[in-house]
């Protein structure tokens, strides 16, 4: 016959809750180095306060409009329009300025996951020769060239 194996104790809920942060970086998942994983916080929330900032713009000109075209004062138009015009056009520029954030975000990701990727294709090819010159392969040396020429 044989024993039965003890097994440990299962940790109460919130040890399990406890022991879930890694502090290993992770990528999707994958676990990667500290160094691979950088937050980009900062500049996908410049990117949020710009579209607020021109989201703001354009209310304002909205109300602006409705203001100037509802006094009893005499105004021009001209000037009414050309402010009007000038407030639109800077919120479109801080829209552009917003969108070229999220887009450095973006292009970021994808040069940090390539170089993972790459990182882990060099860990799998392993290190070059040390003499510089490549060596014959599996089919080479079936095929019975044993040097390159």
């Amino acid at each position: 016959m044989t024993t039965p194996e003890i097994l440990a104790e299962s940790p109460a809920p919130a040890d399990r809750r406890a022991l879930r942060s890694v502090d290993q970086a992770s990528l999707a998942g994958v676990p990667a180095r500290g160094g691979d994983v950088e937050s980009t916080t900062a500049i996908h929330s410049v990117a949020m306060l710009f579209r607020v900032m021109a989201g703001l713009l354009v209310l304002l000109t909205a109300l602006q409009v409705v203001n100037g075209l509802g006094t009893s004062l005499e105004i021009s138009y001209g000037v009414l329009a050309a402010q009007a015009l000038q407030l639109i056009i800077f919120a479109g520029l801080l829209w552009g300025a917003a969108d070229l954030a999220d887009l450095s975000v973006k292009s970021h990701r994808d040069l940090r996951a390539m170089r993972v990727l790459l990182g882990r294709i060099a860990h799998v090819v392993g290190p070059p020769p040390s003499d510089g010159q490549p060596e014959p392969g599996d089919a080479d040396t079936a095929r019975g060239r044993d040097a390159l020429q």
